[in-house]
């Protein structure tokens, strides 16, 4: 790129001058959708992490469906937008692909945006589910316990925990 305007300056006409003025912009450009590409697939991935902590969260209210909705739109519309920008990556022009390639990344930020604002409260959802499971798994053991020793069956609690230990 550089080689491009020392080019452009030291040329001894304009038309030579404006011709690698235009070289150094494209190498700007592509440099420009690299970095989007780049961004893309970073916010892509940070999205995976956040798919894994949502998708084991059952929502309660109205407000959890519609967050987890207005996720799916958001992450929906970014994904289409990168296949969409690769799809066309060689059939339009350089400023065409630019464009596509920004409005994807625009998604994405709109998305990782979402995703910051939200984190906090779909964490919490998912520690609620996962405590309610714990704890129901302790209440089923306790109660099983409580059940051979008013039964006298001390035995079956034997049975059972070699069982589960042994393997």
């Amino acid at each position: 790129m550089n080689d491009h305007v020392a080019r452009a300056f030291t040329a001894n006409d304009d038309e030579k001058a404006t011709q690698q003025i235009e070289k150094a912009f494209n190498h700007i450009n592509r440099i420009t959708r690299d970095c989007y590409k780049f961004l893309n697939l970073f916010y892509k991935k940070e999205a995976e992490k956040f798919d894994r902590s949502i998708c084991s969260v059952e929502p309660r209210t109205t407000e959890d469906y519609k967050r987890m909705a207005d996720y799916g739109s958001l992450s929906d519309c970014a994904t289409n937008l990168v296949e969409l920008a690769k799809q066309k990556e060689h059939l339009v022009s350089d400023e065409e692909t630019y464009q596509n390639y920004e409005n994807a990344y625009n998604a994405y930020r709109e998305l990782h945006q979402f995703i910051v604002d939200n984190r906090r409260d779909v964490l919490s959802m998912n520690r609620k589910r996962k405590s309610r499971a714990v704890g129901s798994l302790m209440f089923s053991i306790v109660t099983f316990i409580l059940g051979c020793i008013v039964t006298n069956n001390n035995q079956a609690i034997l049975d059972v925990f070699k069982n589960i230990f042994s393997k």
